[in-house]
């Protein structure tokens, strides 16, 4: 008999992840189906759990805060959900106390690996309370194997300053750690303050400067008389309200955040390994565990130690760590929540282009279904830009050829022109895609892969201008024989034609919006976004504007 399970988690990019047996039957993000960006309350997703089963065995829900109870009858909103859609529910366990405990199972249970250091590297994490007054998890090291995970330190942050403590495994101030003094910048950038992608995309035109002297106090955490404590939302950066339309200091601003807490987490992780010097396997999670560059520093200085860094690092996968930490509780099947064979995630029916839209599509648009692969190579070698959608969309932050724009690596002009079409800022670097045995001949690396366009690296050549940031560096996805066929097949022919086997990758979306999920949000992106060809690769089906 099936055994299903499922993973809520609530708040900021929520997410839910159904299993089945212990293995994954989908995960999504509320976001991808409501079209509301950072969606925090799964509706639409639960609303899909119906499609697949009956019945649960457990259902697992996770979240910063506590959740309110239904007014009428004081259940669990999401469990009432579930059950009026007609789902029986054996179990309901509900957690707003161990963030980051679910944070470290994720990546866990993710990495394959038997035992493990995990660092969580956070915004703010659960809220606990002294006295009335509130603080929070922001940074945890913890040690995990299948049968325990331990706490051996962890830095919190409070609003208060008359709750201050410190110990050998606690350190609590109102003093900002990493991830909120990044925040603080990039709030005062204008942006998100979650949108730190932006913030470390402009880090590299910055450079020192005698305006900003260092922002870290210490203790490694971001100095008081720079910061002010708005948690759990944010830290306010101070001081240089005069500076806030000073082109060159945004600039440097973010340099200087992206360099001090680089440094931060060189030490936070030396201080993992001297706790633990029998183990040389290392998580990285939490908001910060997306900071490529931060990444890619640490896996050229540390090279005796295999780094996993959670694709999902941010609270969207959490749904998974707790669907698959409450199935090994209750069956001990190991084999089954071990590792995790790729994050193409979504739902396999999402994509479902009939006969019937094909005509359609023919009235306005070229159609091709042959040789497609060919045409799409020959159209990136001549500069032209290609959306390829295929299978179920990916999981987590990084598009990886399921739902991505496909471009030439060579364009000199190759960042503005997809910069243009998505709509984001002129600064914003892209990433790019490489055959696995290509990867050194373009790129200065200790490591063999990087399927997931989680760690950036050093380019080595001058000739993938448009995905080679100011810095020099690149965010890279490797593609191996396993990884993604039809992108391998693409880049083999592209290869052929131009002698690169590099090209540009970047999400299927446009500047504010969700990742494509659907036919229907795909062919609405190509009717409103200047490029020209869009591949449905499951029907291998090439639309091309113009008849």
């Amino acid at each position: 008999m099936n055994r299903f399970d499922l993973g809520i988690t609530i708040g900021h990019n929520s997410s839910i992840t159904l299993l089945k047996n212990g293995t994954i039957v989908f995960y999504i993000e509320e976001e991808r189906l409501s079209r509301i960006k950072r969606d925090g309350n799964p509706i639409k997703s639960l609303l899909k759990v119906k499609d697949y089963t009956n019945e649960l065995e457990t259902v697992n829900i996770v979240s910063t805060e506590d959740i309110p109870n239904t007014i009428w009858n004081g259940s669990n909103p999401y469990a009432e959900l579930l059950s009026k859609i007609g789902i029986d529910i054996k179990k309901i366990n509900i957690d707003s106390q161990n963030h980051h405990l679910w944070h470290n199972y994720t990546a866990f249970y993710n990495s394959g690996f038997d035992d493990s250091i995990v660092v969580v590297i956070d915004g703010a994490g659960s809220r606990y309370n002294y006295q009335g007054v509130p603080y929070f998890e922001a940074e945890t090291i913890f040690r995990t194997d299948y049968e325990k995970s331990k706490i051996q330190f962890q830095n919190m942050i409070t609003n208060d300053s008359n709750l201050l403590a410190n110990d050998d495994n606690i350190k609590l101030n109102q003093n900002p750690t990493n991830v909120k003094m990044y925040e603080a910048v990039t709030d005062f950038l204008g942006w998100h303050p979650i949108e730190a992608g932006k913030t470390m995309g402009l880090s590299a035109y910055g450079t020192l400067d005698e305006r900003i002297i260092d922002l870290l106090n210490d203790d490694y955490r971001g100095r008081g008389h720079f910061f002010k404590p708005s948690y759990p939302a944010k830290a306010i950066l101070s001081g240089f309200d005069n500076l806030k339309d000073d082109k060159e200091f945004q600039q440097n601003i973010a340099f200087r955040v992206q360099k001090d807490t680089e440094f931060v987490v060189r030490k936070l992780i030396e201080k993992a390994m001297e706790l633990n010097k029998d183990c040389k396997n290392i998580c990285i999670t939490g908001g910060y565990a997306l900071n490529v560059i931060s990444n890619g520093k640490l896996v050229n200085e540390f090279k005796d130690y295999n780094f996993w860094f959670e694709p999902c690092a941010t609270d969207n996968g959490n749904s998974i760590g707790v669907a698959k930490h409450f199935y090994y509780q209750d069956t001990k099947d190991k084999q089954s929540i071990q590792g995790i064979k790729d994050y193409y995630l979504g739902f396999e029916d999402s994509l479902n282009l009939s006969a019937k839209k094909v005509l359609n599509l023919r009235e306005k648009y070229q159609v091709s279904r042959q040789d497609n692969i060919n045409k799409i190579a020959t159209a990136l070698h001549q500069g032209d830009i290609v959306a390829v959608v295929q299978g179920r969309s990916e999981a987590g932050a990084r598009a990886l050829g399921n739902r991505s724009f496909l471009f030439n690596a060579t364009l000199k002009n190759g960042k503005d022109l997809m910069n243009k079409i998505k709509k984001r800022e002129w600064f914003r670097p892209f990433a790019c895609i490489v055959l696995k045995e290509d990867l050194k001949t373009y790129f200065e690396t200790s490591v063999d892969e990087a399927p997931y366009m989680n760690i950036a690296f050093k380019s080595i050549t001058d000739k993938i201008p448009a995905v080679t940031h100011i810095d020099k560096s690149s965010r890279v996805q490797t593609v191996d024989t396993t990884d993604n066929k039809i992108l391998r097949k693409i880049l083999i022919q592209y290869k052929e034609l131009s002698n690169i086997g590099v090209l540009g990758n970047t999400s299927f979306n446009l500047s504010g919006e969700p990742l494509v999920e659907t036919t229907k949000e795909a062919l609405t992106t190509f009717a409103n976004a200047d490029f020209k060809y869009l591949y449905f690769a499951d029907k291998d089906i090439l639309i091309t504007k113009g008849k």
